[in-house]
This record gives structure tokens, C-alpha cells and sequence, in this order.
């Protein structure tokens, strides 16, 4: 038996101040702090 997998694609709209985590998937505002934080993460 065949098994098809259809991924599921979440469309987010962020607004100007905003970033997208990318632990949590989940706008965050942007600040220094966070834009740090996404940074090592990224790491």
C-alpha cells in the first residue's frame, strides 16, 4: 500500500515589527534582545 504524505503549510503574515521564531514558529516583536537571541540560534 502506498502512503501519500501532503505537508501542511502554514501561511503567517508578520506585520513591520515583527520576526518569526525559529524555536516556536511564533511572531515575535523584533528587538535587540530577540534579533540576538534568533541569531545564536541560528549558530
Amino acid at each position: 500500500m502506498a502512503t501519500e504524505i501532503k505537508e501542511k503549510k502554514d501561511s503567517t503574515v508578520l506585520e513591520d515589527n515583527q520576526l518569526l521564531c525559529i524555536l516556536t514558529n511564533q511572531a515575535k516583536k523584533i528587538s535587540a534582545k530577540e534579533n540576538n537571541l534568533q541569531s545564536v540560534i541560528l549558530m
